[in-house]
């Protein structure tokens, strides 16, 4: 059983290089498992198909990055710095596997119904912790927020919509280049900076 979990890791930190090289869609299992020198027999007994196999690698990433974060943010006992902590740490997420988180459409409706839950349910476990955070600044006093919940929407909303706003209007390229993350970032703190200091009143 220990050396089937190594050979499933295994798979999912070499699968995890080329989703975040090459992107969803031009990666196939055939070449996983030579970079694996592993037959693909072998391979699909661990992952039946490349949508399985995507998903594994979603997780795993996502379970770090929010692990990492929840280390970071729990060194402060600030609000304020902590939301600047999870926008920083969330927006080196994105740009270092900004084409692997990108699917593509193209794929069947089912394993597109798939993907869109997962992501769903990542959004969700995000939001939470974003709530959080503001639910403490609440109570601590440091932050005046009636409704954490509604105040962790319109940030949320708002970051992406930063992003989409600058990709849509800067980027001609499937992977933006640093001048257009850097924007973002820029964006993203400025907005960040104004509610904070709303909050505090």
């Amino acid at each position: 059983m220990e050396n089937q979990d190594k050979k499933r890791d295994r798979i999912i930190e070499v699968a995890q290089k080329r989703f975040a090289h090459y992107g969803l869609t031009k990666t196939t299992m055939n070449e996983i498992a030579d970079d694996l020198s592993m037959s693909k027999a072998l391979l699909y007994y661990y992952f039946p198909d490349k949508s399985s196999l995507y998903f594994a690698v979603l997780a795993k990433l996502f379970n770090e990055h929010f692990d990492e974060m929840q280390e970071e943010v729990q060194k402060t006992d600030s609000s304020s710095e902590a939301l600047t902590i999870y926008l920083r740490k969330r927006h080196d997420f994105i740009k270092k596997y900004f084409i692997l988180l990108e699917f593509n459409k193209s794929f069947s409706s089912e394993n597109f119904a798939q993907m869109k839950s997962r992501f769903s349910e990542i959004r969700v476990k995000e939001q939470a912790f974003l709530t959080r955070i503001l639910t403490e600044g609440a109570n601590s006093g440091e932050l005046k927020i009636k409704d954490p919940k509604k105040i962790e929407e319109l940030i949320f909303d708002a970051l992406i919509g930063i992003r989409l706003v600058v990709l849509e209007n800067y980027s001609n390229t499937l992977q933006p280049d640093d001048n257009q993350f850097n924007m973002i970032l820029e964006k993203q703190q400025l907005l960040t900076e104004l509610i904070i200091k709303g909050l505090r009143g």
